[in-house]
């Protein structure tokens, strides 16, 4: 089975044309008369400058510059955030081997101001097809509902043999642009 990825920046021959582009468009907006909505309009081509410079690399540690950008922005703003990404990286534990998650960084930030959200599914079409998890992963515990859709909260307080399943180390599919089912049965 083919894998697809969303990410088409990494895999870009000509990315150079990108970075021009927004290094132009960070220029002239830095060139701009300074009025209320220039800092933003700064922040936002200074964001997109970089991850057009840094996409793709390694080395990067993207999470750290999108959690630098929410802070930037609730700090300006005074605005409520929300970030919505991958359970790997809005959880405030590291779970990257890259380093740590936009969400490690939000909570350092934010304390008890920051929640993750974790969100998953048993299975379904995407780019690819998801399928069913296996018994070892907490998917296949949680599929066996019968609802379409539900919220389960972690923080609630529940019976102790609820609680004792929920603190038991576990497994979850943690699937990110592509699903590459040949890898996964490897």
């Amino acid at each position: 089975m083919k894998s697809t990825s969303i990410s088409r920046g990494t895999r870009q021959q000509n990315k150079q044309r990108f970075i021009d582009d927004a290094r132009l468009t960070y220029q002239l907006i830095a060139k701009l008369p300074r009025n209320d909505g220039h800092e933003l309009a700064l922040q936002y081509a200074r964001f997109i400058l970089g991850f057009y410079e840094y996409e793709g690399f390694e080395s990067l540690d993207l999470d750290h510059r999108m959690a630098k950008n929410m802070i930037w922005w609730h700090e300006n703003t005074g605005d409520k955030v929300m970030y919505w990404g991958g359970i790997a990286h809005t959880a405030k534990d590291i779970l990257l081997t890259t380093g740590s998650s936009a969400g490690s960084y939000l909570h350092e930030h934010f304390g008890a101001g920051y929640t993750s959200l974790g969100l998953t599914f048993h299975h379904g079409l995407g780019a690819d097809y998801i399928p069913e998890s296996s018994a070892e992963f907490a998917e296949a515990f949680l599929g066996e509902v019968d609802l379409n859709a539900y919220l389960l909260n972690l923080n609630a307080t529940q019976p102790d043999a609820v609680r004792t399943w929920l603190n038991a180390p576990t497994k979850i599919r943690v699937i990110g642009p592509y699903y590459d089912l040949e890898k996964v049965r490897r």
